[in-house]
């Protein structure tokens, strides 16, 4: 479907791992999709083989690079994790800044399905490295979001730009974290997942399937209405709650 036809004021972002993306970017721009947001954790091929347990470096980068000649919005995702890739935090800055891409950096969010022992780092702790090389400051956003912004003067990266560098950074352990969120997520089996550490969903697979978009407008009003005011990280609320997705189902 062609999602300008109906809803042009509609911004449509999908969330990638990039795989296959070299082969679908432009179908995907040519159905109305406006940005893409993709993971990606390392530059080098051996750790996108350890972290994703796929040797996929290659054709995550076709696929980047296929979304960008064919004019999508790019966002890089990037989770930074002690003794794995923590020491590319700069080098994702400069990839992103030298490719026109953007660039969020997500704390580790703990899930059952997440390795044990893995360890993120904080909002503060990715400032600390960042600001090592490069001064910062946060940016004011009149646009609900998850993402904190800070900007980067661009002289620190190339002297003859004159734009800041815009970077974000998510950190849903934050307190102020969920009152600024304003996403609920499809996904691709027809499901709306209003918040991502809760079991709580409403699918609309069956309204799509049949067309109706009386039931669908209304299951999306009942999503929203069941988004939760706050994610409980740190409670001790009963398991059931909890999501039992993993979050690579669901999508960032």
């Amino acid at each position: 479907a062609h999602i300008y036809a109906y809803a042009p004021h509609i911004e449509i972002t999908l969330t990638s791992n990039a795989f296959f993306l070299a082969k679908y970017a432009q179908s995907l721009k040519n159905a109305g999709l406006s940005r893409i947001n993709i993971s990606l954790d390392s530059l080098k091929a051996e750790r996108i083989k350890v972290i994703s347990q796929r040797d996929g470096l290659e054709q995550i980068f076709k696929g980047i690079f296929a979304a960008k000649e064919c004019g999508l919005g790019i966002k890089l995702n990037m989770v930074p994790l002690k003794g794995i890739n923590d020491d590319e935090i700069i080098d994702m800055l400069h990839f992103a800044y030298t490719h026109g891409f953007g660039i969020r950096f997500i704390e580790f969010m703990e899930n059952i399905h997440a390795k044990d022992g893995l360890k993120g780092l904080r909002n503060a702790e990715i400032l600390q490295i960042i600001n090592a090389h490069y001064l910062t400051q946060v940016e004011k956003s009149d646009c609900f979001g998850p993402a904190k912004l800070y900007s980067i003067t661009a002289k620190s990266f190339a002297p003859h730009q004159e734009k800041p560098f815009i970077f974000g950074i998510i950190s849903p352990h934050e307190d102020d974290f969920c009152s600024t969120c304003n996403r609920i997520r499809l996904t691709s089996d027809g499901v709306i997942c209003p918040c991502l550490y809760y079991q709580e969903s409403i699918s609309l697979k069956d309204a799509i399937l049949k067309g109706d978009k009386a039931q669908m407008r209304e299951l999306l009003r009942l999503a929203i209405k069941n988004k939760p005011e706050k994610n409980q990280w740190e409670s001790e609320m009963s398991k059931e709650r909890h999501s039992t997705r993993a979050f690579y189902y669901t999508g960032g």
